[in-house]
C-alpha cells in the first residue's frame, strides 16, 4: 500500500471509530433546501434536540479531515501543520502561507437567512489572515456549487475564498486521492448506519403532509412506468401504454391518490413509512407494505363499483357461485380473486378505455393477477419481509398498478 492509500485508510479507520462513539447517520442539512454534506450522519432536523452530539461530531469530523489533509501535503513534500488555536480544524501550509479551514455544512445552515454569514464571508472568522480560505464540506453538485458561488459573491476580496471539498482535493492531490477519499466516506456512512443507536421520528402535521404530498406528486409524475412494466415480462403495446399514461398523467387521474379515500389513505400511509422509517435493520417490514397491498385491493373495489356497465361479477356465497351487479350490496362480498376474474373476462371489454387494445387488456389483467399471487397472498399469509429491496420492488409494482388501473378502466 503506497503512502497516499495508507494516509486515507487511516483517515477512514479513525473517522469510523470516532464517529461511532459520538453519533451517526447524517451530518447534516438543517433545512430541506440546503446543499448535501459530503457525508451524512443524521437526518434533517433530528439533532436540534441533540446539540451536544452535533458539536462533538462536528469537531471530530473536521479534526480528522484536517489531519488527513496535513499528511497528504507532507506526502507531497510540502510542510504543513494544524494550529492549536483552531482546535485542529484547519491546516496551515507554510510555503503557500495559506490556512485551509474545514467547515461542516451545518455551519452555514439557512444561508442567506443567518445574519452573520456575510460578515464571516467578507472578513473571515475572528480576524483570520487574509490568506485564509475555507473548504465547505458539501457535495460537488449543482446545489453545492451554487452555494459556494453565493459565499464567494459575499466576500470583499476578488480572490476565491470558499471551495467545495472535492474540488479542493482534486486540485491539490489529484483524482486518485478523491476516489480513495470518496470510497472511505462511503464506508464510514455504512459503518455509521449499522451502529445507529437513536432516532427521532418525524411527526405528521398539516405542513409536513402538504410538503410530503407535493414532493410525492412530482415523483409520481416522473416515475418510469414503462421500465417497471418491462420487469414484468408481460406485453402491453406502446400505443395502449401511452393512452393509459395520457389519462393517468395528462388528465391527472393520479391525483386520486391524494383524495383521502380509503385506498388513498392506505397508499399515503405506506409512503410516509417508506420515506421516513425504512432502515436496514432486523425488524420485519410487513408494516410498510401492508398499506401498498391493501390500497390496490381497495382501489380495484372502488374503481369497479363505479363503472357504468350492466355487466355482472361472479361471487361465491353459501349457495354457490352467484352473479351480482356492481351496484348491488352483494358486491361487498366480492374477493380480490373475483375482481381479477372480472377484469380478465373479455366479455367485459367495454369497461376499459377505448384506446386499450385486446392484447393490452390481457396484459393488464395478467399483471394484476401475478401481483395477487406473488405479493398480496404471499406476504399476508406466509412470508416475513426483511429485505428493503423487496419493499422497494413492491412499492414500484404498486405505482405501476395504479398507473394501469386508473389509466385503463372507465370511459
Amino acid at each position: 500500500m503506497n503512502n497516499m492509500e495508507s494516509i486515507i485508510e487511516r483517515f477512514y479507520e479513525t473517522l469510523s471509530e470516532k464517529i461511532s462513539l459520538t453519533y451517526n447517520k447524517e451530518l447534516f442539512s438543517v433545512f430541506d433546501n440546503m446543499p448535501r454534506p459530503i457525508i451524512n450522519f443524521n437526518d434533517v432536523e433530528l439533532l436540534k434536540k441533540a446539540q451536544l452530539y452535533v458539536r462533538h461530531t462536528d469537531l471530530v469530523f473536521n479534526k480528522v479531515i484536517s489531519k488527513m489533509v496535513k499528511e497528504l501535503f507532507e506526502y507531497k513534500g510540502i510542510k504543513a501543520g494544524t494550529p492549536s488555536d483552531r482546535n485542529g480544524k484547519c491546516v496551515f501550509v507554510y510555503p503557500l502561507k495559506t490556512s485551509f479551514h474545514f467547515l461542516s455544512i451545518e455551519k452555514f445552515a439557512g444561508f442567506p437567512h443567518v445574519p452573520w454569514i456575510k460578515e464571516f464571508a467578507s472578513s473571515g472568522s475572528k480576524g483570520n489572515s487574509i490568506n485564509d480560505i475555507y473548504i465547505v464540506l458539501i457535495k460537488s453538485d449543482n446545489y453545492g456549487k451554487d452555494y459556494v458561488k453565493k459565499l464567494n459573491c459575499n466576500s470583499n476580496t476578488e480572490e476565491q475564498k470558499f471551495f467545495i471539498f472535492e474540488d479542493f482535493i482534486v486540485t491539490m492531490f489529484g483524482d486518485k486521492a478523491w476516489t480513495l477519499i470518496s470510497n472511505a466516506l462511503y464506508r464510514v456512512q455504512k459503518d455509521a448506519e449499522e451502529l445507529q443507536w437513536f432516532e427521532l421520528a418525524k411527526t405528521s402535521n398539516p405542513k409536513n403532509i402538504k410538503e410530503f404530498n407535493e414532493s410525492l406528486k412530482k415523483e409520481i409524475e416522473n416515475f418510469d412506468y414503462y421500465a417497471e412494466l418491462e420487469k414484468t415480462s408481460i406485453r402491453i403495446d406502446r400505443n395502449s401504454f401511452n393512452n393509459i399514461g395520457n389519462r393517468f398523467l395528462s388528465d391527472k387521474l393520479y391525483l386520486r391518490l391524494f383524495d383521502y379515500t380509503d385506498y388513498s389513505k392506505s397508499f399515503l400511509t405506506s409512503e410516509w413509512l417508506y420515506k421516513n422509517t425504512m432502515k436496514n435493520d432486523l425488524l420485519e417490514k410487513t408494516y410498510v407494505i401492508t398499506g401498498y397491498l391493501k390500497s390496490v385491493e381497495q382501489l380495484l373495489y372502488t374503481t369497479i363499483s363505479r363503472l357504468e356497465t350492466n355487466h355482472k361479477i361472479s361471487i361465491l356465497d353459501r349457495n354457490g357461485i352467484k352473479e351480482v351487479s356492481l351496484d348491488s350490496p352483494d358486491f361487498l362480498k366480492a374477493t380480490l380473486g373475483n375482481m381479477v376474474h372480472f377484469l380478465k373476462n373479455f366479455e367485459n371489454r367495454d369497461i376499459y378505455h377505448s384506446g386499450i387494445s385486446r392484447m393490452s387488456i390481457t396484459g393488464i389483467s395478467l399483471i394484476i393477477g401475478k401481483w395477487v399471487q406473488s405479493e398480496r397472498n404471499g406476504y399476508f399469509h406466509k412470508h416475513n419481509m426483511n429485505d428493503i429491496e423487496k419493499v422497494q420492488e413492491i412499492r414500484n409494482n404498486t405505482l405501476l398498478l395504479y398507473y394501469l388501473i386508473l389509466g385503463s378502466l372507465g370511459k
